[in-house]
């Protein structure tokens, strides 16, 4: 697959929402200004080829010079609105669970010969997509869940195979896989309220029939 398709293709999604009256909409619930300073963080990274390579004893890391600049917008951004203790301490558990899912689906995909030939990695995203949707999380949660899950994810899958798996860390390939899990995590999340929506209509018709 294309390098950049996914990602090209959430922003995409995102442009169309901001010129067709969704403005006040994402205002709301995603920072559009970090959102495009990241995109254009990203393409003048890989158009350059900002990488920085790291060997640590037996571990290799690549790390895209787009992570340091967006980590760098996160902490100006995160001055002007300190979130309360309690969401960032269920963001860390949701982070660290997110991480430990994707890091065992990598590793049977990539190291199981039977797994490799059967299940692309591609359906990971997926998978992170209905689990972000079934723990409830919202949409103003998901990008950060995802982009630092994602981190986690290299860094827990480098130190698992002891020098075996060289992880990137801003590639393309890698933000491709950041914006599936995204796109596929607020579709189950709307999937999810609509299911919980559905049924507590269907629990207050059963309740009003029975007192009737």
């Amino acid at each position: 697959m294309t390098e950049g398709y996914w990602t090209i293709l959430l922003f995409i999604m995102l442009l169309i929402l901001f010129l067709t009256g969704w403005k006040s909409w994402l205002d709301r619930h995603v920072n559009v200004t970090f959102i495009g300073l990241s995109y254009i963080s990203i393409w003048i990274s890989n158009w350059f080829g900002w990488i920085i390579p790291l060997d640590i004893n037996m571990f290799k890391l690549t790390i895209d010079g787009s992570i340091i600049l967006i980590l760098l917008f996160q902490l100006v951004f995160l001055f002007k609105g300190i979130p309360q203790k309690s969401q960032v301490l269920y963001s860390i558990m949701y982070i660290l669970l997110l991480a430990l899912v994707s890091t065992i689906s990598h590793a049977i995909i990539l190291y199981s010969p039977w797994v490799e030939a059967n299940i692309a990695v591609w359906y990971i995203p997926i998978g992170c997509g209905v689990l972000l949707g079934a723990l409830g999380i919202s949409i103003s949660q998901l990008g950060a869940i995802v982009f630092w899950g994602a981190i986690c994810a290299e860094l827990l899958l480098l130190w698992q195979q002891k020098g075996e798996y060289i992880a990137h860390i801003g590639n393309l390939l890698w933000w491709d896989m950041i914006s599936m899990s995204i796109i596929f995590g607020y579709i189950f999340i709307l999937i999810f309220e609509l299911v919980v929506k559905i049924g507590h209509n269907f629990i207050e018709i059963l309740q009003n029939r029975t007192k009737s």
